[in-house]
């Protein structure tokens, strides 16, 4: 399969295998595209479209439906303000993990438990800007 996996990739089973399907993962519902799509060709992968992309046009590439998703949080349509604390506290940050397990070297890519810590870091910033806005779940007492 053409664009799935990077060029030199073996079909042994590894860690950092794993890394890389994740991160292809990840990128695939940020964008709502396929790694197989016909979009995909003359040597332009999933990954590359991404960095191609990647910080400053990444509004071109995400899926419309992260937007639909947060729209319908809280009823009312996602304002400027909204969309860009979104794109710097979740979107941003969220396509650069995917890119960063996506990385063509296996050492050059993380270990899942700093993918998991990323991860962590992303949602507790993102719960907090909701629960600043008054949208979030009510705190634990």
């Amino acid at each position: 399969m053409q664009g799935l996996f990077p060029s030199g990739m073996s079909d042994q089973v590894s860690t950092q295998g794993d890394v890389y399907s994740y991160g292809v993962l990840l990128l695939e519902l940020l964008t709502g595209n396929r790694p197989t799509d016909d979009m995909f060709e003359d040597g332009v992968v999933l990954r590359k479209f991404v960095e191609m992309a990647f910080p400053d046009r990444i509004l071109e590439i995400v899926d419309p439906q992260v937007f639909l998703l947060e729209k319908g949080k809280g009823g009312s349509s996602l304002n400027r303000s909204t969309a860009s604390e979104l794109l710097q506290e979740f979107l941003l940050p969220m396509f650069a993990i995917g890119l960063w397990c996506c990385r063509e070297t296996p050492s050059s890519r993380p270990q899942m438990t700093n993918v998991v810590t990323e991860l962590h870091a992303i949602r507790t910033s993102y719960v907090g800007l909701q629960q600043f806005e008054g949208d979030g779940p009510e705190p634990h007492s």
